[in-house]
């Protein structure tokens, strides 16, 4: 057997190990994404960030100079992967965001937020703003919170949430989930160079 032929079984090979590695870390994800998403929303995001981040770690690792090239296309089909796995749990994220406003807890939380910014404000009159879907529990909110001083006008953010202005002080706080939502979507890709739509 000629050194040529060696080389081609050894980088034949190695492109079968990092075939089913890759095969291996994509088995991987879809388990985790299943996993992820039963826990808060996030926890998901959380978990999801350590296990890519521990999973390229570990494909980086394995590239060898040998095989750069079969590698890298590899590489670049596992990123595409890795987009789309981003943009899958970015969806169930707000899927389930969904879901979470249309509960009596959301309704709780609400309640708890408004309350956390009116204290925010030492008690001082209060804006409180809900997103448009939310101004029919206006008046549940405005009987839970009976003892403080706040008005609620619509928003213009969409997934729900809330925010505050004290217009005395010219302060605004924004809880909320439209403005959360985007501040983890950049830092998710920004942690890993992804495009993400939502």
């Amino acid at each position: 057997m000629n050194q040529l032929e060696k080389l081609r079984r050894f980088t034949d090979a190695i492109e079968m190990d990092a075939r089913a590695e890759s095969d291996m870390l994509l088995a991987d994800a879809r388990r985790e994404v299943k996993r992820a998403l039963s826990a808060a929303e996030d926890e998901v995001l959380n978990e999801t960030y350590r296990f890519i981040k521990d999973e390229v770690a570990r494909e980086r690792a394995a590239v060898g100079r040998d095989v750069s090239r079969r590698m890298m296309e590899n590489k670049n089909r596992l990123n595409a992967r890795r987009e789309e796995m981003g943009g899958v749990i970015m969806r169930r994220v707000v899927e389930r965001l969904e879901e979470y406003v249309k509960t009596e807890e959301y309704f709780d939380y609400l309640t708890k937020t408004a309350l956390d910014i009116i204290n925010e404000f030492a008690h001082a009159d209060t804006v409180l703003y809900l997103r448009p879907d939310d101004m029919p529990l206006a008046p549940r909110l405005r009987e839970r919170l009976k003892d403080e001083r706040f008005t609620t006008l619509e928003g213009q953010f969409k997934i729900g949430g809330i925010m505050g202005a004290c217009p005395a002080a010219h302060i605004q706080i924004d809880a909320s989930f439209d403005t959360k939502l985007s501040e983890l979507t950049g830092h998710f890709a920004e942690m890993f160079g992804l495009r993400l739509s939502q």
